[in-house]
């Protein structure tokens, strides 16, 4: 059950607070390459995003869901 969480930080999340715009989308996300990376690097440097995942990861690393 806890494993899930991890993941849905890092693909739900993700996905859910994707930025609002036209270069944003889940095709391109998926996509090799440099506009995949682009989009890539948007979404997880999205300032809301990374809030978020700050807040659930001291909650994911309590849990030794981090130590791999």
């Amino acid at each position: 059950m806890e494993i899930k969480r991890y993941f849905t930080t890092f693909t739900h999340l993700v996905l859910i607070l994707l930025p609002v715009d036209k270069d944003a989308s889940l095709p391109k996300l998926m996509q090799p390459g440099e506009d995949g990376d682009r989009v890539r690097a948007k979404v997880y440097t999205n300032p809301f995003y990374v809030r978020v995942a700050l807040s659930i990861f001291p909650f994911l690393h309590r849990r030794c869901l981090l130590e791999f």
